[in-house]
C-alpha cells in the first residue's frame, strides 16, 4: 500500500498535472505596472525552465547514473581526500545545496515560516530552516530492487539529526558496515500508516539496536522531524534535508512516504509495508533463517518486475 499526501494518491510535493519539459501548456504570465496587473498568454511557448539539465541528463537514459556518479565525485573530491575527522570535511558534507539544487527544488515562504517561528519557539530555525524540497522529474534514477547500490549513493553524505553518537552526517556505507542490515522507513507527519511505523520501530528500538540499524528518513519539512523527536522522545536516527528525498526517489521511484526500504551488504533487497500483522519476520531476517522479504510482508509496488537472481 502506497500512503501519499492528503490521501489523494499522488507523490509528495506534486499535482495532478505535471507538464513534461517539452510540452507546450497554456500559462498566465503576470506582470505588474503601477497599481495594474497584466496578464500575458504564453500558451504558444514551450517550457524552457530547466533546458540545460534536460539536454544532459534526460536523453541519457542507461548512462543517467555514470553522469552522477561523475558529478559526485567531482563535488566530493576535496572531501574525501581529506581525513575523516577533519572539522573541514565535516563542513564540505554538509554544504548540500550544491549537489542537490542540481536534482531539485528548494523552495521557501517567508511568511509561513515567521508564523511557525512565532507557534514553535523550541525549535531553531535558523538550524532547521523552512524549506521545502520539490525533486525535479526524471532526474533522480530508481533503482530496481534486487541490484546493488551505487557507489555514489553509498558515500552520499546524509543530513541527521536525533543521532545517539552525536553524529550530524554519515553515508549508507557506514551504516551497512560489516554486512549489517539497515532499515529506511520512509514518513511524514501527514502519514498515519507511516507514524505508526516509526512508532513501532522505536518500541522495537532496545531489542534491535545492536541487530539492524533503523533509521527514519523524513520526507517533509525538515523542522517536523525536530518537532516529533523531541515531543514524542524518539531514539531512531532521523535523515533529513535534501538527501531524504534523494533517497526516496533512488529507492521508491518518486518522493513517497509508507514503504520501508531494506539494504544488506550495499544491496536493496527487500521492501516492506509500514504496517503489519505479524512482525516475526524482523528476527528470521536477522538469524538469517530468511533471506528475503516473505510475500505477506512485501510492498508489492517495489516488486514489479523483480527477479531474486539479479543479486
Amino acid at each position: 500500500m502506497n500512503f501519499n499526501r492528503d490521501g489523494r494518491e499522488l507523490p509528495s510535493g506534486q499535482s495532478c498535472v505535471r507538464p513534461l519539459a517539452d510540452e507546450r501548456v497554456n500559462m498566465l504570465s503576470r506582470s505588474k505596472f503601477g497599481t495594474q496587473t497584466c496578464y500575458q498568454d504564453l500558451s504558444s511557448r514551450p517550457i524552457v525552465q530547466n533546458r540545460l539539465r534536460d539536454r544532459l541528463l534526460l536523453p541519457l537514459g542507461r548512462y543517467r547514473r555514470d553522469v552522477l556518479l561523475m558529478i559526485f565525485c567531482v563535488l566530493f573530491s576535496n572531501v574525501f581526500a581529506q581525513s575523516p575527522d577533519s572539522e573541514t570535511v565535516a563542513k564540505a558534507k554538509a554544504n548540500f545545496t550544491i549537489p542537490f539544487s542540481f536534482f531539485m527544488e528548494f523552495r521557501k515562504d517567508s511568511l509561513v515560516e515567521k508564523k511557525l517561528i512565532e507557534e514553535h519557539t523550541e525549535i531553531d530555525f535558523q538550524r532547521y530552516p523552512y524549506v521545502f524540497y520539490e525533486v525535479r522529474k526524471g532526474s533522480i534514477p530508481n533503482l530496481p530492487m534486487g541490484h546493488n547500490i551505487d557507489d555514489f549513493v553509498l558515500d552520499m553524505p546524509l543530513w541527521i539529526a536525533n543521532d545517539s553518537l552525536n553524529r550530524e552526517v554519515i553515508t549508507l556505507r557506514e551504516l551497512g558496515a560489516d554486512g549489517k542490515i539497515v532499515v529506511l522507513d520512509f514518513w511524514a507527519r501527514w502519514c498515519s500508516p507511516c507514524l505508526a511505523s516509526v512508532i513501532r520501530w522505536e518500541q522495537l528500538h532496545n531489542d534491535l539496536k545492536d541487530k539492524i540499524c533503523v533509521v527514519s528518513v523524513n520526507v517533509d519539512v525538515d523542522f517536523w522531524a525536530i518537532k516529533n523527536v523531541k515531543a514524542r522522545s524518539w531514539k531512531n536516527t532521523q535523515v533529513i534535508g535534501p538527501a531524504a528525498f534523494f533517497l526516496s526517489n533512488y529507492f521508491l521511484g518518486y518522493t513517497l512516504v509508507g514503504p520501508n526500504v531494506w539494504l544488506k551488504s550495499n544491496r536493496f533487497f527487500g521492501a516492506s509495508k509500514a504496517t503489519q500483522k505479524s512482525y516475526d519476520f524482523i528476527g528470521q531476517l536477522i538469524r538469517g533463517e530468511i533471506d528475503e522479504i516473505p510475500e505477506e510482508n512485501r510492498d508489492e509496488s517495489r516488486y514489479k518486475n523483480y527477479s531474486p537472481l539479479a543479486k
